[in-house]
């Protein structure tokens, strides 16, 4: 037999024990107990698997029949049945298929270590936060990947290989299997690389501990696996870095209902109670792209990080992104980053927002070492008031100061992050009170864009008091039912709060109109970070647009609002930054001495 028939019919079978192995006949059940699960099992003749989340199991099944006519699988159409009977117990049962992930990075070249060591202004003081004593010892992170070389020379004194896993494969040791596979070691190196020890790079926590977890691989994982990855060793890990996401540029996708179930757990149960930290890619698309439509980065439960170059600018594949927290340093085509990589060698050409992670969750590492005790919301607070807008530029828009005070950037968040900034407040911070959240009721407003009136626009007034106890706001998440008479990436949403403050929930992405060029119609949930430290009293207006009037006709069906915040006690101006209080105190004191005649 010719020896390529001969590899292609072990590429077959290769693929086919995988998927059938791994993947073949799963399902992830919604259920109030284990117990509710197993009967069901036994009245469909499935296997009990194991519990995924708090509420969420997995079960196999019999090999589905045959298809009808209709497409339709009519195993799956049994199971389905068989839930029925048991819908008092049995809340869903979701037939697990795969999806693929795609790490967030792109390659140049790369010069010298210039992020850390004080070559480029301004600096994220990470060397004066290590002045401080701080190295990351006693805080442990998942590195969410491609997988890791867990004997690497500079990693392996901070790995703990016997609580690392590959879900990917189904075994325990997540080291890659391919050349191609070099990504999660790489994000690891500026995670946590040994220091002065004459190898490769130093990481910015270099004595955290390191648990490598392998989730991503060609051929894709399921719902059920993806969560069970975002809670692995959930009773120890503190931070979970993901460095990667859907594919950039075109689609709305997101985590399925067990990864949010997972979230959901993670910062619920996670840290004895305090909540896991869950550190977030951006993601790579540019201005061409927003990172909106990716349902990972616009959770509430995680921190999304995006990209600054070397020349004090939005990186050039950094998106516009409503929910991003900040940006860290990363390369572009002149100034690019370097680090670890497989068969122990030290790689440079790294850019993207997936380098950008590892750094904002070591400096995140440094904060915990400081204060255990900070919860997951403590964490995002920290972020936000420490980070700094300096001089950073983006081609989409100028900063705007909200109505607590900060600024914020349509692309770079609340800004560079400091290291020396997240540790000196954290060791005094005081935990913010519990979160509260509160939704609108669907406003209604069924209007069309046309070439005389290229936007629509919705005004609804939002009473708190008795209605909403929250007068200090953390995330805004919009529930948009739309449609489009074609080319869907045409279309752009801004929300603009009661104090004027504008965030932009979608712009213009040019692949997602040449992929999704037909009439259609869909909602999503969108979310912003812009209006912290707010109040949510007064007129919220959703304006819906279309970048060419001339071929895409807009239509806003709905919207309905959600607030996630606190009751902030006293009548303190909430969220201001100290430096932006001593500004308007002089601001108030400059304007006194003008209007006094001497």
């Amino acid at each position: 037999m010719r020896p390529e028939l001969i590899s292609l019919i072990l590429a077959a079978l290769t693929f086919a024990n995988f998927t059938k192995i791994i993947f073949a006949n799963e399902y992830a059940v919604k259920a109030e107990s284990k117990q509710h699960v197993i009967d069901f099992c036994s009245h469909a003749g499935c296997s009990f698997v194991k519990q995924v989340t708090s509420n969420y199991f997995l079960i196999k099944c019999p090999s589905p029949r045959l298809r009808s006519k209709s497409g339709a699988s009519k195993g799956n159409d049994t199971i389905q049945d068989t839930a029925n009977k048991f819908q008092d117990t049995i809340k869903k049962v979701e037939f697990q298929k795969l999806h693929k992930n795609y790490p967030r990075t792109s390659d140049s070249k790369w010069t010298e270590m210039w992020n850390l060591n004080g070559q480029v202004l301004p600096s994220m003081k990470v060397k004066e936060a290590w002045s401080m004593g701080r190295s990351g010892s006693g805080v442990t992170v998942a590195v969410v990947d491609d997988g890791v070389q867990l004997n690497h020379p500079d990693l392996r004194k901070n790995i703990d290989s016997a609580n690392s896993y590959d879900y990917y494969n189904v075994d325990s040791n997540p080291t890659p299997r391919s050349v191609n596979e070099s990504h999660g070691t790489m994000v690891t190196g500026l995670l946590a690389a040994e220091a002065n020890n004459s190898q490769c790079i130093v990481g910015v926590a270099h004595q955290s501990t390191v648990i490598g977890i392998k989730l991503l691989g060609d051929l894709g994982v399921t719902d059920v696996t993806e969560a069970l990855s975002l809670k692995h060793n959930l009773a120890n890990v503190d931070i979970y870095t993901n460095s990667w996401g859907p594919s950039d540029g075109f689609g709305y996708a997101g985590p399925g209902s067990v990864t949010q179930s997972a979230f959901y757990d993670g910062v619920t149960k996670g840290r004895d109670g305090k909540g896991s930290i869950y550190v977030w890619a951006a993601g790579n698309g540019g201005l061409r792209d927003n990172c909106n439509a990716d349902g990972y980065v616009n959770s509430i439960y995680t921190i999304p990080i995006t990209s600054v170059d070397a020349d004090g600018r939005a990186a050039d594949y950094a998106e516009v992104c409503a929910p991003v927290f900040a940006a860290t340093y990363s390369g572009n085509k002149r100034k690019n980053l370097t680090s670890t990589s497989l068969s122990s060698s030290c790689v440079t050409g790294l850019r993207g927002t997936s380098f950008s992670t590892p750094l904002a969750a070591g400096m995140i590492a440094l904060a915990l070492q400081t204060n255990p005790s900070l919860t997951w919301r403590d964490v995002q607070h920290l972020v936000v008031e420490t980070s700094k807008r300096h001089d950073l530029q983006d081609d989409f828009s100028n900063w705007q100061l909200n109505g607590a005070g900060f600024y914020v950037s349509q692309v770079l968040g609340f800004g560079l992050m400091d290291a020396e900034a997240l540790v000196t407040r954290a060791k005094t911070w005081v935990s913010v009170p519990e979160q509260i959240s509160c939704s609108s009721s669907e406003f209604y407003v069924a209007q069309s864009t046309n070439l005389y009136m290229p936007e629509v626009w919705s005004r609804r007034r939002i009473k708190g008091g008795e209605e909403c106890e929250i007068n200090s706001l953390e995330h805004v998440e919009v529930k948009v039912s739309f449609s489009y008479s074609s080319r869907r990436g045409n279309l752009i949403l801004l929300l603009e709060s009661p104090a004027g403050t504008k965030s932009y929930l979608m712009t213009h992405r040019p692949w997602d109109s040449i992929k999704y060029s037909d009439p259609g119609s869909g909602f999503w949930y969108f979310s912003s970070v812009h209006f912290w430290g707010e109040k949510i009293d007064g007129t919220w207006k959703l304006t819906a647009k279309t970048d060419d009037e001339y071929s895409t006709k807009v239509t806003l069906n709905y919207w309905k609002i959600n607030f996630y915040g606190f009751k902030r006690a006293g009548n303190s101006s909430p969220g201001l930054k100290t430096p932006e209080i001593i500004l308007t105190i002089l601001g108030a004191f400059v304007t006194f001495i003008k209007t006094v005649h001497w």
